[in-house]
């Protein structure tokens, strides 16, 4: 598997890294879900016995923070930790990202090695370099880019999980084969979620159209920016309705494929395609939008530039422009067509 950081699907593979990467001492990061739920199962098959100290932090993402940061990097100080250490964020996004971003600025950088537990951190959060916490009640404000020594990309981590974390997860998968594979995208429309998104073999082919893009763009000013499809107004739902990333990405992709639609002329037929397949198979637990609200938080989306409100639209399926400007009715119209369809 090419992918910008190195990938690993065995324990004969991460015991190579760990003696590549010889640290002086190993963390563990877990939330309170992975940390019953997964971190018996990465230590039996993959640690053995070799030593290592757990940090835990509270499963969600308001974990997701500069306090919870600092709290770990407390415990790293406090352990004596040295440069020479390395930090394994067994977890979803939130901890993939959340120690990501720790391991990049402890000590100005220490080893870390992501092992995502759920279909949206093995192909999304994990991969492309980014690191980063929320700030402020907004996605992401806070990070940087820095690559880990490895993903430990393993599916059967997916059993741990419930169906709406399962379904929730897949909707960046969806994205990829609407911006990138029109192939993968009529595997998907054709299948069950449920199933497919236990699949390894797709698992890779999605992460691969992720890493692909990042590898083009490490630093997001270009085509990486095709993997924001859904997520302008996805990233304000999910801040303001506290919901799942997927649930609110869902919509998202709802409210850009009419954007999409309205102004780089995706067929209509295309649109009514995807619509139908995002209601049949996921759900956004809202019951109203505050629209003033979600178009404050758009205001400051990463993608901006000279105060504009910036997309990523798809004139068919398989092809992305990105950098698109839209105006605010036209984005309200997005959104009252996505409450329609979706809630």
């Amino acid at each position: 598997m090419s992918v910008s950081t190195r990938a690993i699907s065995s324990v004969e593979s991460f015991n190579d890294l760990l003696q590549e990467v010889d640290p002086s001492q190993i963390f563990v990061l877990t939330d309170s879900n992975t940390v019953a739920h997964c971190l018996p199962r990465f230590e039996e098959s993959y640690l053995g016995g070799t030593p290592y100290s757990s940090i835990s932090v509270e499963a969600g993402e308001e974990s997701k923070s500069i306090e919870v940061a600092e709290e770990v990097w407390q415990i790293l100080i406090e352990a004596n930790a040295d440069r020479s250490s390395l930090l394994i964020s067994l977890g979803g996004g939130m901890i993939t990202d959340l120690g990501g971003f720790v391991a990049s600025t402890y000590k100005r950088g220490i080893a870390s090695l992501l092992v995502p537990t759920t279909h949206l951190s093995m192909t999304d959060a994990a991969i492309g370099g980014k690191t980063g916490v929320n700030y402020s009640e907004l996605k992401n404000q806070i990070g940087t880019v820095h690559d880990a020594e490895g993903v430990l990309v393993d599916s059967t981590f997916l059993e741990t999980l419930p169906h709406r974390e399962l379904k929730s997860g897949f909707i960046e998968t969806v994205k990829h084969g609407l911006i990138a594979d029109v192939e993968l995208w009529n595997e998907l429309r054709d299948g069950d979620v449920l199933s497919l998104s236990k699949n390894a073999e797709l698992i890779k082919r999605s992460l691969l159209i992720k890493d692909e893009m990042a590898k083009k763009d490490r630093h997001d000013h270009g085509i990486r920016q095709a993997l924001n499809f859904g997520h302008t107004v996805g990233h304000a739902l999910e801040a303001d309705a506290k919901i799942l990333h997927g649930e609110a990405v869902a919509f998202g992709t709802v409210a850009e494929l009419f954007l999409s639609h309205k102004i780089c002329a995706l067929p209509h037929e295309h649109l009514v395609e995807a619509v139908d397949y995002l209601k049949q198979n996921f759900d956004v637990p809202v019951d109203k939008i505050d629209e003033a609200s979600l178009l404050n938080k758009m205001y400051n989306d990463k993608k901006n530039r000279n105060g504009n409100i910036r997309f990523t639209l798809i004139p068919n399926i398989g092809k992305v422009k990105i950098g698109i400007n839209v105006d605010e009715e036209t984005i309200l119209e997005s959104i009252r067509f996505a409450a329609v369809q979706m809630l």
